[in-house]
């Protein structure tokens, strides 16, 4: 199980700002710690081995594929989050259509679950 922090979107030499972007990252490590424990109980509850790994980057596809080359991975299992607009849809490829596009094993994309 692989989970991808995102990490804070701008740098700053100013302290306060510093401070704010340490604490996105921490936030969202902690969100991505989560979801891989939750995850891996899951997997182990139903009898499936589960190895959690989290990362943090501005590439996610990249991180992706790296692993799938590293742990020799013979699938990848994938939600999208389906939160790019319009022009971000016609000039950026998204993360999901990267990994498509240059996955050397088969791609299983389900949409996402919203949590209530």
């Amino acid at each position: 199980m692989l989970s991808i922090a995102q990490p804070r979107l701008f740098y700053s030499t100013e302290l306060a700002h510093m401070q704010d972007g340490n604490a996105v990252e921490e936030m969202n490590l902690a969100a991505a710690q989560d979801n891989v424990q939750k995850v891996c109980e899951i997997g182990l509850h139903v009898g499936v081995d589960c190895e959690g790994i989290i990362s943090m980057s501005h590439i996610p596809s990249d991180v992706i594929l790296d692993t799938v080359q590293r742990a020799n991975c013979d699938v990848i299992v994938m939600a999208t989050r389906g939160k790019m607009g319009v022009i971000e849809t016609i000039f950026k490829e998204s993360t999901t259509q990267d990994v498509l596009r240059s996955s050397p094993v088969p791609v299983l994309v389900f949409p996402a679950m919203n949590e209530p």
